[in-house]
């Protein structure tokens, strides 16, 4: 990587890509109020210097952080935070609780929930709330499921298909048939308005073992959790096994990695729900690399959260 010194407007762009996740010129022009040109200019520098990877040609192109940067922001956060450990069991309770919540409110409202998040909040603090009482009964199933993530976590469990299988029954126990909670899909699936079919029935079986076998061997090579995490999301989603409750469920399975390897509750914002689907849509084409730093920028979101709450 060259070293160069950067003006205030890359170093703008790079803030914007590292937030972001991926992020193209028009988006630059309509965030940072420059011209197409000098955002173009400037992104193009930016690669050169190693500091952006590009994707795509012509219209269709993104620039990422470089995976390289990232990892290195993650690991310069996280070993700040465990400078600080032990926290005091207290505050540690009370972030955990922040970010618990957070995670059920945003996880959910990807999903299309509507509640806000003060009446979540509520709801887990076990006030009573007016409203819809399968969406308040949701909440509830939500924490459940990340209760489980924090027993696996706790009780040092090994990653396996039956402890996904246990965590998407939780997601869906009040949704979904009780036949199909924790049980592989049947059937054929796609996505709406796509041409794109996920792995038939009959392949579903030999997909998941792989899956779990490779985060195994993954974990064993002590591959940065960051990498594991976001490629378990994105190959649990790209064989979507279940009827119902994937999304969730791969954001669990992504937690689960993470809270082993001491990481804070990572959350996808409810604001970056057209992002994540396009960094998803993107990977699907062939440029994993826009949904890993996109997962990348959660994470490190994620341990700023959490840093600003314990620095002396």
């Amino acid at each position: 990587m060259v070293k160069t010194h950067f003006s205030e407007l890359q170093k703008k762009i790079l803030k914007l890509a590292g937030k972001e996740g991926a992020i193209s010129t028009q988006m630059v022009v309509e965030k940072l109020h420059t011209s197409p040109v000098t955002a173009s200019r400037n992104l193009i520098k930016l690669k050169q210097g190693g500091y952006l990877g590009q994707k795509g040609m012509g219209r269709g192109t993104f620039y990422i952080p470089a995976i390289g940067t990232q990892l290195k922001e993650l690991e310069d956060l996280k070993q700040e935070l465990d400078s600080y450990r032990p926290f005091p069991e207290p505050l540690v309770e009370k972030i955990d609780a922040m970010l618990s919540t957070r995670f059920i409110y945003a996880t959910r409202s990807i999903e299309g929930a509507t509640l806000p998040l003060r009446e979540t909040a509520l709801i887990l603090a076990g006030a009573s709330v007016k409203g819809n009482r399968e969406e308040i009964a949701d909440v509830l199933h939500q924490e459940k499921t990340l209760e489980l993530v924090t027993d696996f976590v706790k009780n040092r469990r090994e990653l396996s298909e039956d402890f996904i299988k246990e965590l998407q029954k939780e997601v869906t126990s009040n949704v979904l048939d009780i036949m199909l909670n924790g049980v592989y899909r049947d059937h054929e699936a796609g996505i709406a308005k796509s041409t794109r079919l996920f792995p038939g029935p009959g392949e579903i079986r030999k997909r998941m073992a792989a899956l779990v076998t490779t985060i195994s061997r993954l974990e064993t090579k002590a591959m940065y959790p960051a990498i594991i995490a976001a490629y378990a999301h994105y190959q649990f989603l790209a064989i979507h096994p279940f009827a119902d409750g994937n999304g969730r469920t791969a954001r669990l399975l992504m937690n689960a990695i993470l809270l082993k390897h001491h990481f804070p509750i990572t959350i996808i914002e409810s604001g970056k729900r057209q992002q994540y689907y396009q960094a998803l849509q993107k990977a699907d084409e062939g440029a994993y690399e826009i949904f890993e730093a996109f997962a990348f920028s959660a994470i490190k979101e994620s341990l700023e959260f959490y840093l600003k709450l314990v620095r002396p």
